[in-house]
C-alpha cells in the first residue's frame, strides 16, 4: 500500500508535468502510476 505522503508527492509530480505541457496520461505513465489510480487519489 502506498503511504499518503507518497501519494501527495506523486500527485505533485503529475501536476508539475501537466503544468509543463505533458498529458495527464503521459505523466502517470512516466511515473508508472495507473491513471485511474491517480485520479482516485485526487479525491
Amino acid at each position: 500500500m502506498i503511504e499518503p505522503h507518497d501519494r501527495r508527492v506523486a500527485l505533485g509530480l503529475v501536476r508539475e508535468a501537466v503544468d509543463a505541457g505533458a498529458s495527464y496520461r503521459r505523466a502517470c505513465e512516466i511515473l508508472d502510476i495507473n491513471e485511474r489510480t491517480a485520479r482516485r487519489w485526487k479525491r
